[in-house]
């Protein structure tokens, strides 16, 4: 099992790819996130679930309303990605249907 600071630093090394984007499109940073699917709800599950209280989903924090509302997100969290709303709004993003499959929403 990876530890914190190890995903952490995976995590970080793709998101700084978000802070000064030209030429991204949605779907190239889904393709860049996908990856760190795993480490994403790793860090969720481990660091953040045991003492969440805000269930609010993705699309209830900063929603996806278009493809420029995305992309600004992404290069808004890019360097302060590691909250708990912002990591379920990755995870939202990439696999929307992740939660409720689990059964981790209330």
């Amino acid at each position: 099992m990876k530890d914190m600071t190890e995903i952490g630093n995976e995590i970080n090394a793709v998101m700084e790819n978000f802070y000064c984007i030209e030429d991204m499109t949605v779907e190239k940073a889904k393709e860049l996130l996908t990856p760190q699917l795993n480490n994403l709800i790793e860090r969720y599950e481990r660091f953040h679930l045991p003492t969440e209280d805000d269930w609010s989903s993705g699309e209830e924090t900063y929603g996806y309303e278009n493809d420029e509302s995305i992309l600004g997100t992404l290069r808004y969290i890019s360097d302060r990605w590691g909250a708990s709303f912002r990591v379920r709004w990755m995870i939202d993003l990439i696999d929307p249907t992740y939660y409720a499959n689990r059964g981790i929403e209330e």
